[in-house]
């Protein structure tokens, strides 16, 4: 399965979360990608970071 977003998908958070955990220094989170149905790790975009657009998978 690919990701229109290029992006390396997981088929559940915890493992996204797992491989962000072997790299601690990178400033990266799970979320969920309503595209692909699967999970990526990125950063939080300026809207949600600034609390103008919701994100439903912060944590």
């Amino acid at each position: 399965m690919t990701c229109p977003t290029g992006k390396r998908i997981f088929d559940t958070r915890a493992q996204a979360r797992a491989l962000r955990k072997q790299h601690p220094g990178a400033p990266r989170r799970a979320y969920y990608c309503d595209a692909c149905h699967g999970w990526h790790l990125g950063r939080l975009t300026r809207p949600v970071k600034h609390g103008v657009a919701h994100n439903r998978d912060a944590t």
